[in-house]
């Protein structure tokens, strides 16, 4: 960010060294901090108190696009080429396959389908909407395992968190068990699929 405000150093007493820096809008002083601070980026403690008294109240500029910003926001212009960056880095390292190729239900591409998820299956409707991307991420699929369902840490850290240290010792474990295996069963049907970034899928001739 750039700024068109000078900031006044401050200065000990009888030619000592520069303290801090003052800024020139609203008189807050900028203390000029020991070296070796991680917060400092490698920059110089003088350079970084003259800059945040610079930047003190502003204007702020975006350095690339010349933006006026609002203080401690960010160039929305900058974001988006961020984001495209790291998209293109992901895009550039994972396998890529064709459709006939890929074997899972979901796809994931930003912008498409409820929070960027869509099915396999809904490509020849999006194909006569044409609105189907040139390429997707994967999608892997994780279900409820019986560790996600062994209720006895349960029982032994929360139900029992405020009783004895010897209370376990009570509880019938073959019941808690069996608890277990009912609400692993119970949670057979649950699938939640998450973005595979390691494959690619093109659909480029998917497209109508």
């Amino acid at each position: 960010m750039t700024t068109s405000t000078e900031p006044s150093p401050i200065v000990r007493a009888f030619g000592g060294a520069t303290v801090g820096f003052e800024c020139p809008s609203c008189k807050r002083i900028q203390v000029v901090p020991e070296a070796g601070f991680h917060w400092l980026n490698g920059e110089q403690p003088m350079d970084w108190a003259k800059r945040q008294s610079a930047e003190c109240c502003g204007p702020w500029r975006c350095d690339t696009h010349g933006k006026e910003l609002k203080r401690g926001h960010s160039c929305s212009e900058c974001r988006t080429a961020e984001d495209a960056a790291k998209l293109q880095k992901k895009y550039e390292s994972a396998t890529k396959l064709a459709l006939s190729e890929y074997d899972g239900t979901y796809l994931y591409r930003e912008g498409f389908g409820r929070e960027g998820f869509f099915r396999v299956d809904d490509l020849d409707d999006m194909k006569r909407s044409g609105a189907v991307p040139d390429w997707a991420f994967g999608c892997d699929v994780r279900t409820v395992t019986e560790d996600d369902c062994d209720l006895e840490d349960h029982v032994a850290e929360g139900v029992l968190s405020d009783h004895h240290e010897d209370a376990y010792d009570w509880v019938d474990d073959e019941k808690v068990k069996a608890a277990s295996k009912l609400i692993f069963e119970a949670c057979a049907d649950i699938k939640t699929y998450d973005t595979d970034y390691s494959c690619v899928v093109l659909l480029s001739g998917e497209q109508g």
